[in-house]
């Protein structure tokens, strides 16, 4: 059996992602959070977008990266107001603008853009990581590769709402079939997160996917 059949992503919140359009007690952290982040992300976008598509170009792990993030977030500071003590990471911070770029500029994307593209996170890829945490982050992205392949102006749209939102649990839905049949069946390890780290997740290997495709980013 393939071992990359061995991952199985059993998401401990799918009842509130697909279903449930009002937010439990104990998720009020999670929103504020989510909210936060991609509100900084479009402000970021609307305030700097060239030095936004700098960070996102760059090679991963480079310095080019490195200074871009850094610049990214001192010359736009301002965007997180009202933020109190919430600290992006870098990753947190590229993953999140990554989304609100896609949700922009690639919009206008469909399936059929990406059939010539070969696939990102691959099955070998997964396969040849030697720890098990990097194999299941290779594993996500697959899944989130899946989803966006299958479903890209759906995953466009997911990303332009509102975390938490009547719209955002809307998308989902549409989405929720997709991503079931991205699951994969077999035995596995279980994984649960909630709405912010999907989002991320989609939203930086949609960006990576159009990139892939050499696709052209449109106008907003």
């Amino acid at each position: 059996m393939n071992s990359a059949r061995h991952l199985l992503f059993a998401f401990l919140a799918c009842v509130g992602l697909f279903a449930a359009a009002s937010v439990k007690a104990e998720e009020l952290g999670e929103e504020a959070t989510a909210v936060k982040f991609w509100t900084y992300a479009n402000c970021a976008l609307d305030r700097d977008k060239w030095l936004a598509e700098k960070m996102l170009s760059a090679p991963a792990n480079s310095d080019a990266r490195k200074e871009a993030t850094r610049k990214l977030a001192v010359e736009n500071s301002g965007c997180l107001k009202g933020g109190g003590n919430l600290k992006l990471t870098p990753g947190i911070m590229r993953n999140t603008v990554a989304g609100a770029y896609v949700a922009r500029y690639f919009k206008q994307a469909v399936p059929a853009d990406f059939a010539a593209a070969p696939e990102i996170y691959s099955e070998e890829r997964l396969t040849s990581a030697a720890e098990p945490k990097d194999r299941l982050a290779i594993g996500l992205r697959r899944f989130a590769e899946c989803v966006s392949r299958k479903e890209y102006p759906r995953v466009a749209a997911l990303l332009a709402t509102k975390p938490f939102s009547d719209e955002e649990t809307a998308m989902f839905g549409e989405l929720g079939e997709t991503m079931n049949s991205c699951i994969p069946v077999e035995q596995g390890t279980k994984l649960g997160f909630g709405r912010l780290d999907l989002r991320a997740r989609l939203g930086i290997v949609a960006y990576e996917l159009a990139v892939a495709a050499k696709l052209e980013p449109s106008h907003a």
